[in-house]
């Protein structure tokens, strides 16, 4: 091979693979591998990729650039499953890499742009692996740990069978021009994947979604109309609405308002509901909003710039109109709260879990139609008080639960909420009496206190 060649592929090992290089491993004939304590120069990689010795390196420290899943057993399922369980999660084809170990396994590599945290890696890996069910053994991480054992570069000769390992098409035929497709090789983005991880704890962490302990619903209903039969909540929500639009249209943003939490970017919305209401068109609104907004900036009120706050106000409003939104029970629709709702947020041991699904069943509760209604991530951040992340990632859960149905995925970009199914939503059976409420945060907060309340009975 070319001295030119070697060296595009040292580089590229620098990129992808190696990490410290205080020490690294060698294979040593059919005895397994040693530790050698000196550094892992250049000229030794040299040697691995000529054939002379076969070597691998250690991480960096607690971050690594990569990840394998390490498979000891020549079968059709292992590969081919894991394979197919990280293309689910969102991992692309081409960022998913097979390699025959030179012996009777295989290597799947992940290579990554940044160094991640091993630990967040390992928890990922066993969560891959522990989906694989009975064929879940016979297969290790590298990283296995912070201190883990090192991994074998690519493109190296096994020492016991005297085999080149090479890269693998997903079908396991081998790949023809080996030092392309590895000089070719892509690492992806690091928050793209720290994104899937989420994803992907997070259906792990579904076993943090677990009910209270089983009781007949019939009981449960029972005690909680006893417990529940005094509650009032305030009255009077679309006068209140209007009163808060209107405030802020002749006061401006008040340094409470920003104080509570409520900047310009969730204010606008009461403010273009208002101007709707009175019957502005769409153009009339969004100018009515963008020379408010525009205003509330000069009043040191908002930080946004003024090319960023045209854009949100007219994402603003283009949505509400396509949606034909209007301050909350405008559509003929006024909230009502069923016990069972409070019920059913209750029953969930995590306290953003309740959370997130009261939001949910307070927003449905007004705009669902046979179960079926929109949200977007923004409001229901605004109305949890969870972060954004966080909602993400309980949405996945509940939906792998059972709890709720996503039966679209939004876009931000284009201003399109997700459409969920709760089934939830379709069963009235005790209402509340007396459920009409000054904003819907206020209906969250009051109705968190009765979640909380049920849990402690």
């Amino acid at each position: 091979m070319k001295k030119e060649i070697e060296d595009q592929i040292i580089r590229k090992f620098n990129e992808l693979i190696i990490g410290s290089r205080n020490r690294f491993i060698e294979q040593i004939s059919d005895t397994g591998y040693i530790e050698r304590k000196n550094k892992l120069i250049d000229t030794i990689v040299r040697d691995h990729i000529n054939g002379k010795r076969t070597i691998g390196c250690f991480y960096c420290n607690g971050g690594t650039k990569f990840m394998v899943f390490d498979i000891d057993e020549v079968d059709d399922v292992r590969a081919p499953a894991i394979i197919t369980i990280l293309k689910r999660l969102g991992i692309k084809d081409y960022d998913i890499h097979l390699e025959s170990s030179g012996n009777k396994g295989f290597h799947i590599w992940l290579f990554f742009d940044q160094t991640l945290p091993i630990k967040k890696i390992v928890d990922f890996g066993h969560w891959v692996i522990s989906q694989l069910g009975e064929y879940a053994s016979k297969i290790e991480l590298r990283p296995e740990s912070i201190k883990g054992k090192g991994i074998k570069l690519p493109l190296g000769i096994h020492k016991k069978t005297k085999k080149k390992t090479v890269f693998l098409n997903h079908n396991r035929t081998k790949i023809r021009d080996q030092t392309k497709y590895f000089l070719n090789i892509k690492p992806m983005p690091k928050d793209d994947f720290m994104k899937l991880i989420d994803v992907a704890l997070t259906y792990k962490d579904v076993r943090t979604l677990e009910r209270l302990p089983p009781e007949s619903t019939s009981k449960r209903l029972t005690n909680a109309n006893e417990e529940l039969k005094d509650i009032k909540i305030p009255i009077n929500q679309k006068s209140s609405i209007k009163k808060l639009a209107m405030r802020l249209i002749t006061e401006g943003i008040s340094q409470k308002d920003i104080n509570e939490g409520n900047g310009r970017h969730s204010l606008q919305f009461y403010v273009a509901l208002h101007y709707k209401d009175e019957g502005y068109s769409k153009d009339e609104v969004i100018q009515l909003v963008t020379d408010w907004a525009l205003i509330q900036k000069q009043n040191g009120m908002a930080e946004s710039s003024e090319d960023h706050i045209k854009r949100d106000v007219y994402k603003d409003v283009t949505h509400i109109f396509k949606y034909d939104k209007g301050i909350y029970d405008s559509r003929g629709r006024p909230f009502e709260l069923y016990e069972s709702d409070v019920l059913y947020a209750s029953q969930f041991k995590n306290a953003s879990a309740r959370k997130i699904m009261l939001a949910l069943l307070i927003w449905g509760r007004i705009y669902h139609k046979n179960g079926v209604f929109f949200i977007d991530m923004r409001t229901l951040e605004e109305i949890s008080g969870i972060t954004k992340k966080t909602i993400c990632k309980y949405i996945y859960a509940f939906d792998k639960d059972g709890a709720i149905t996503i039966l679209e995925k939004g876009s931000y970009g284009q201003h399109k909420s997700n459409e969920y199914y709760i089934s939830q939503l379709v069963i009235q059976d005790n209402k509340i009496n007396g459920v009409e409420v000054a904003s819907i945060n206020d209906v969250f907060q009051y109705t968190y206190k009765l979640v909380e309340h049920k849990r402690a009975v």
